[in-house]
């Protein structure tokens, strides 16, 4: 079981759980802070509902029930003297953390060495944010091989804001563990007081330092399975996350609802021609619209989606969740 101090903070702890009927693997993740008790639970990088709350350390152990396909998962939280203890189980058998598993995950399904990745930042796209000032988003274009696991190739597009933030998951998540000495960290952020990040020097430095930051991060097999970073990346068993800079005009898309999701129905010409979104060539229709500049769009309405992307500044990021293959 993993444990950790009552007093670490943030802290993110993961579990790859595969072998059901359906054939998938579900990477499920807990994110906890210790002090101000909130937690979520979260598969393949999507919120379970009712899994928000508290957990401090005074409470009785807490019991969160979800679904993984017909599988039935429980994980506990229990409080014992200085620690936080986290437990899974998915019917009845209690599943191990993804740091207690000797190879990861791939050893313990008995698909032998780890996967590979070969990941690289290939280039930049300038964009706009909310307020229509300029961002820059780095193209990470992963490819996994081996392990026992299908072929998977994925470019997604994140801000560096977004390198840092998953920087600080991954960390939280070896927390208690020896192997926290061994990760790699980002580039320093810099001060735009004495540097322009708009400069061609500045983004191709910061470009190739990022690059080399993940690719360092690939060298450590027991990090490159971490669900957040995986998330990060695009790289899921059974979805990927592609994403898209549009610019003004038409995009070419008709949208629909399925579930909670906002799905893309199919594309329609543009003037004649395949649209933005079409011309991209990494969106399928039934991929799901997950979010706008990096703004998680799960839970709005097909109306609100298209008002958003209709008023909002443009180059616009627009990314989708959709299943393999393309």
């Amino acid at each position: 079981m993993a444990k950790v101090g009552v007093f670490s903070g943030t802290v993110t702890r993961t579990w790859s759980v595969g072998g059901g009927a359906d054939g998938r693997a579900y990477g499920v993740v807990l994110n906890h802070h210790t002090v101000s008790g909130s937690r979520v639970v979260s598969v393949d990088g999507v919120e379970v509902e009712g899994t928000e709350g508290t957990n401090h350390l005074f409470m009785a152990p807490t019991e969160l029930p979800f679904d993984l396909g017909e599988r039935k998962a429980v994980l506990k939280i229990s409080a014992q003297k200085s620690s936080f203890v986290y437990e899974l189980r998915v019917d009845g058998d209690v599943v191990k953390e993804e740091n207690e598993v000797v190879g990861g995950s791939a050893a313990a399904a008995g698909g032998g060495a780890a996967p590979k990745y070969d990941v690289h930042v290939p280039g930049t796209e300038m964009g706009a944010d909310e307020r229509g000032e300029k961002v820059v988003w780095y193209a990470i274009h992963t490819v996994r091989t081996g392990g026992g696991k299908p072929r998977r190739e994925v470019t997604c597009h994140r801000r560096f804001r977004d390198f840092v933030g998953v920087n600080e998951q991954i960390r939280s998540s070896f927390k208690g563990s020896h192997l926290l000495t061994s990760l790699p960290k980002p580039p320093a952020r810099g001060l735009k007081l004495f540097s322009d990040h708009f400069s061609d020097a500045f983004i191709e430095e910061r470009r190739s330092a990022l690059e080399s930051y993940l690719r360092r991060m690939a060298g450590i097999p027991r990090a490159f399975q971490n669900q957040d970073l995986l998330n990060f990346i695009g790289v899921m068993d059974t979805t990927r996350e592609t994403s898209v800079l549009v610019g003004e005009g038409a995009l070419g898309i008709t949208l629909t609802t399925q579930g909670d999701w906002v799905t893309l129905a199919d594309f329609k010409p543009v003037d004649g021609a395949p649209g933005p979104v079409e011309r991209a060539r990494r969106v399928a229709p039934t991929d799901r619209f997950s979010k706008i500049n990096g703004e998680t769009v799960l839970g709005m309405s097909k109306e609100d989606i298209a008002g958003r992307v209709k008023a909002g500044a443009r180059p616009m990021m627009l990314h989708f969740l959709g299943y393999y293959p393309l």
